[in-house]
């Protein structure tokens, strides 16, 4: 647009922004606009009612403002920074020796671990975080070059209005996941539940086996640096948890996609389980030419997507000359890679028997409980094989074969040496947070847990574990519902979910980015549940102020020599705040002196 200051001399309005909300507007204003732009560029502002602003420049004034401003070429600002996903970003750029500052709404774990890094992390949201002045010359405002927004974070957030304001690249998530591993030979995990684990463990057994990877998880894993994340490695082998959230994975392009299992889920995004599978089909097809396509066998969801790259990539006969190869994994004689002869060892977890072809490769002894971690081990060694093999025959030029996979293949002896490898490293394997943590203990009374289940499947695949390994303590969860419109669609699913518990409490509503509709409540997935005895208490607080009398006076009660009782299993159950409980119970026991 082109206008005319008040004093005449012509100029033109640039629009910027957009729709965004009044106390957004309020902020860029009041923050930015008088205590920024308007002293930095010396430009008349104008805000428009739905939020847009005219920023007015002549020309002269546009050579002023370049000389004005300059970019930190290595100072990238994370939005939404508190999250798994992109704190775990913010750890590779800071390691990478970029500038790294981050904001988000409130204090978490991950700010703080962020800022004891060194990093600049902000509570709180404001465009004056995206300003700052040049070390070399005191009169000059320093931008970020780039801003990376969370999947979270609206587009009317003020640092990301500031930012198209001020020209600063903006990047969602995904499209910054894109980027950084758009040169790297990319191992993509994917799948509703089992990703974060399966990744985490093809992450730690490369490492261990030689390979210096990185890697970005969603959630801390205990044999990463400090227990992180994200890890930074020499390599050019980057693993990396592949998001479904909002077609999150769709820009990336694995040389190995994993696909652990494919079911209804994120159900504010993806109307229908069909809907579910045509996104996994297109980050299937993501795939790289000469690339493997890793799915598990036995869940009808994954196995659905076999056919992606035809008939010749799913045969091994076949796949040879293929530009794909698709394999598959899982305790059925019928998958490529199989678990056999499970038994239960004195960890409490499994041991198993790997065989590839029907040819024992390796024998995996897993300290984890559960069959959901034997498939997620059984992923890992399948792809570390595939990786190992072929970095240790990279230099046979003889070799006819269009894939990975077939590659490997021909290279039996090379994969049953990497097969043997991962298993030895899974064996050490020490697991990932919030994936049944141990949090805490209180002898004879109660050892409490931290488990991010948040889907009926998910539930009953953790009780499975708990089972597993304290087949005579009792069991009991407390859950925390994620997402209203989760807790609606899967409502008759998660009754009966949790019959393996002895008890169950049921806590409100983590509502995350949601508002409560009001058609169905906490109270009536309690009402909902069957099997064991279930209560309903409407707030974290309340439960620490029950259990913490009712755990010493339920153990009490078994018998006259406390020594004698074996501690109440406690399961702190969902995807919210719920990682809160667990450190506050142990604390108000131990307080109270209740034991």
């Amino acid at each position: 647009m082109k206008g005319r200051r008040r004093d005449g001399r012509a100029c033109r309005w640039r629009v910027r922004g957009r729709r965004a909300e009044k106390n957004d507007i309020q902020a860029l204003e009041g923050r930015l606009l008088r205590k920024g732009l308007a002293a930095l560029f010396g430009a008349d502002v104008k805000v428009l009612p739905d939020g847009s602003r005219l920023f007015q420049f002549t020309s002269q004034e546009e050579e002023e403002r370049e000389s004005k401003t300059g970019n930190l070429d290595t100072w990238i600002h994370f939005v939404g920074v508190g999250g798994t996903g992109l704190s775990a970003l913010a750890r590779i750029a800071h390691n990478q020796g970029h500038i790294v500052t981050g904001s988000d709404r409130e204090e978490s774990p991950n700010t703080k671990a962020l800022r004891k890094e060194g990093m600049e992390i902000n509570v709180g949201h404001s465009a004056l975080h995206l300003m700052r002045r040049c070390e070399d010359d005191a009169k000059k405002t320093a931008l970020p070059t780039t801003l990376v927004m969370s999947s979270a974070v609206p587009s009317n957030n003020v640092e990301v209005v500031a930012a198209e304001v001020l020209g600063i690249q903006i990047f969602k998530r995904s499209e910054w996941l894109s980027r950084i591993t758009d040169s790297q030979n990319l191992v993509a995990v994917a799948g509703t539940h089992g990703k974060t684990t399966t990744s985490a463990m093809i992450a730690v057994a490369l490492r261990e086996s030689g390979t210096d990877v990185t890697a970005v998880i969603g959630s801390g894993v205990q044999q990463f640096p400090r227990g992180q994340g994200a890890v930074l490695g020499s390599s050019n082998c980057f693993v990396l948890e592949a998001d479904e959230y909002d077609g999150a994975f769709l820009g990336l392009k694995p040389l190995i996609s994993v696909i652990t299992n494919v079911e209804w889920d994120h159900v504010d995004l993806f109307p229908t389980e069909a809907s579910t599978r045509t996104t996994f089909r297109a980050f299937a097809a993501k795939t790289v030419k000469g690339g493997v396509l890793v799915l598990c066998g036995d869940d009808a969801g994954s196995k659905s997507l076999k056919d992606v790259f035809g008939e010749d990539a799913q045969r091994r006969d076949t796949y040879l000359k293929a530009e794909h190869a698709v394999v598959t994994y899982g305790l059925g004689v019928e998958n490529d890679w199989q678990a056999t002869a499970l038994t239960p060892n004195p960890e409490g977890g499994t041991d198993f028997v790997v065989v590839h072809n029907a040819v024992p490769v390796a024998r995996v002894n897993l300290p984890q409980p559960g069959l959901h971690n034997v498939l997620n081990a059984l992923a890992s060694v399948c792809v570390c094989s595939i990786l190992g093999a072929c970095e240790a025959t990279a230099g046979d030029t003889q070799c006819k074969a269009q894939n990975l996979a077939s590659f490997a293949d021909v290279h039996e002896q090379e994969l049953r040496m990497a097969a043997s490898k991962a298993a030895f490293a899974l064996s050490s394997f020490k697991g990932i947070k919030r994936r049944f943590e141990q949090i805490g203990r209180i002898p004879n009374v109660v050892t409490v847990f931290d488990d991010y289940a948040h889907h009926p499947t998910e539930v009953r695949a953790t009780l499975q574990a708990a089972r597993q390994r304290f087949d005579k303590q009792p069991i009991w969860v407390v859950f925390q519902p994620h997402t209203y419109t989760r807790l609606v669609a899967m409502m008759d699913d998660f009754a009966p979910a949790f019959s393996a518990a002895d008890r169950v409490i049921v806590t409100d509503v983590y509502s995350a980015r949601e508002l409560e509709d009001g058609e169905r409540t906490a109270r009536a997935l309690a009402d909902a549940i069957v099997g064991p005895p279930v209560s309903y208490m409407s707030s974290l607080g309340q439960v620490v102020e029950r259990l913490a009398w009712e755990l010493p006076a339920e153990q009490k009660a078994q018998g006259v020599d406390s020594n004698s009782v074996e501690d109440i299993i406690l399961i702190a159950m969902g995807a919210g705040d719920i990682y809160k409980l667990g450190p506050e119970l142990i604390k108000k026991i131990s307080i109270d002196g209740a034991v």
